[in-house]
């Protein structure tokens, strides 16, 4: 199975190594110099001829033990970009591609295939790369398309996320390379902005202290754009398939990709709610707790440079104090150009973005740059360039990577000035009880 059951039952796993896949290029990391990591949204090529129905993945009700026919046949695949181009090409996010596999040891073309999220992968060898024909595509685009996608009235997305709290704190959680990040009231989460973490080749990143969120206030959750490690967690803790999810409608960048829509047909079948962010709002401003979420308006064929962005204010309302861009570069922020930030969270885990515009810190002194990656990931992050041109200007750096002896590195900003910050093995007032107790706790003050 490629996502594991939600209901308690016990996973199902088969070896099926299949000859051929279709698959879509998910995602394309730069490395160092021109080297790239391709990744791979794919489906074993005869799910397709058993399955006869046309209506979009993310429509369908995803039954709740996983005993699915696509949960045998969906994978990821991990290539590299210059075996890929030497078959078909120049090639871009969004493209659609076939897979032939044969030994491992006889293909010129190595290849990494994950059959679950969070499991080591499958060595494969391609014999063959081809792109696919039209009418494939055009069948496949559907299936993993965005159904009836509709934008949400803004005034009900501000309804459910602008709650009456009084924000104290930003928490920036270690889910190894990934990212999940919480806007907290009197210790608790309030909003999640972003529920992801390790997945595919990094999984193993994901730190072994984390089994629980903390679902006492029954925060919604904000996904910034559609990245398997932004939203994995909730397949670690399901009870986020619960909560109600404000979702970007990213169709520019083509379809939403098999294991997205599997993702997404999980969460209309749970989840109190899923709006859709309006395509034509850049911005929606959160009076009670004094943030904004704005639209990232880059590359529109660029998942990273169209998702949303979260900024939290100080005690004065035109004065940003921290500046969550996800994966988006600072340059796709607009307006925020003439904007200071007492901290901002790097973009896109500290990997290759354009760095032509940063945000200046309000005090060089006082002002953080926090990464969130886990070490040893594949994608080599944070690159060593990235971090030399933010040092320019953002001096101090915090990393949730640095997991301190309870075994992880939750960084939390606070936004209101104690004196004493609280700390403790658990996150601060949940009353779960010991046996049930999240595994949020701060372990890093930026005060």
């Amino acid at each position: 199975m490629f996502f594991p059951p939600i209901d308690g039952s016990p996973q199902l796993d088969e070896e099926r190594p299949p000859r051929s896949a279709f698959a879509r290029i998910d995602t394309v990391e730069d490395l160092v110099d021109e080297d790239q990591i391709v990744l791979l949204d794919a489906v074993d090529t005869w799910w397709l001829k058993r399955d006869e129905s046309y209506v979009p993945l993310s429509e369908r009700d995803w039954p709740a033990n996983g005993q699915f026919p696509l949960n045998w046949a969906l994978s990821t695949i991990s290539i590299d970009g210059h075996a890929l181009r030497r078959d078909i090409g120049d090639f871009e996010e969004g493209d659609w591609i076939t897979l032939h596999f044969g030994h491992p040891g006889e293909a010129e073309r190595p290849a990494d295939q994950f059959l679950s999220l969070f499991s080591d992968p499958t060595p494969r060898g391609v014999i063959r790369i081809e792109r696919m024909d039209d009418a494939t595509k055009a069948r496949l685009e559907k299936l993993a398309g965005w159904g009836e996608a509709k934008d949400a009235d803004p005034y009900e997305i501000r309804r459910v996320l602008d709650r009456e709290r009084r924000l104290d704190t930003v928490a920036i959680y270690d889910v190894g390379q990934g990212a999940a990040t919480a806007l907290l009231a009197d210790g608790r989460p309030a909003l999640y902005f972003d529920f992801g973490g390790a997945a595919n080749g990094n999984w193993r990143t994901f730190p072994k202290r984390v089994r629980r969120f903390c679902f006492e206030d029954d925060p919604p959750i904000v996904l910034s754009h559609w990245d398997w490690d932004h939203w994995s967690s909730a397949l670690r803790d399901h009870r986020a398939l619960d909560q109600t999810w404000v979702l970007p409608l990213q169709a520019t960048s083509g379809s939403l990709g098999l294991v997205h829509a599997a993702f997404l047909s999980m969460l209309r079948s749970r989840a109190q709610q899923t709006l859709w962010w309006p395509r034509r709002v850049l911005g929606i401003q959160f009076k009670h707790m004094n943030a904004c979420l704005i639209k990232a308006q880059g590359r529109a064929k660029s998942r990273n440079e169209t998702g949303l962005a979260l900024v939290v204010g100080g005690e004065v309302y035109d004065q940003c104090s921290v500046l969550l861009p996800a994966d988006a570069s600072f340059g796709a922020l607009k307006g925020l150009d003439s904007c200071s930030f007492d901290h901002i969270v790097v973009p896109h885990h500290g990997g290759r973005t354009d760095l032509a515009t940063v945000p200046k810190p309000r005090s060089k002194r006082a002002g953080h740059a926090v990464y969130s990656y886990g070490v040893g990931n594949n994608f080599l992050h944070p690159l060593t360039e990235t971090q030399r041109t933010l040092r320019k200007t953002w001096k101090n750096a915090d990393h949730t990577a640095f997991r301190q002896r309870f075994g992880v590195g939750h960084v939390g900003i606070d936004l209101v000035g104690r004196k004493k910050l609280p700390f403790s093995s658990r996150c601060q007032h949940c009353n779960l009880g010991r046996k049930h107790a999240c595994d949020l706790a701060i372990q890093h003050w930026i005060p």
